[in-house]
């Protein structure tokens, strides 16, 4: 869908930064659609 094709890459863009600072962080996202 639209909104998730444009939510998708800031989502994976800010988990690589998290990670990247050290941080043991997942993320589990579930479409609506």
């Amino acid at each position: 869908c639209p909104p998730c094709k444009a939510f998708t890459p800031q989502l994976v863009d800010t988990y690589q930064r998290i990670r990247e600072r050290g941080h043991n962080f997942e993320v589990i996202f579930v479409s609506s659609d």
